[in-house]
């Protein structure tokens, strides 16, 4: 956060984005960091509301695709 440049802490946001997606963490995780990033972007313009609701699918995907995946 003391970093002036908006451009600097775009890239920083999509490093820690890519720290877990590359290894193959779970989405939810990984979407914090892009919801963070879009609301930076879009300031009071985000939908919290539909941030909420892709949140709570990712999560339940996640855990349905874990248990079939780990169940085979």
């Amino acid at each position: 956060m003391k970093m002036q440049d908006d451009t600097a802490k775009t890239i920083i946001m999509m490093i820690v984005v890519m720290a877990f997606v590359l290894p193959g963490f779970e989405h939810s995780i990984a979407n914090m960091g892009s919801f963070t990033l879009t609301i930076g972007v879009l300031g009071s313009g985000a939908n919290f509301g539909l941030i909420a609701i892709h949140m709570i699918v990712v999560t339940f995907g996640n855990m349905i695709g874990g248990g079939v995946l780990l169940g085979l």
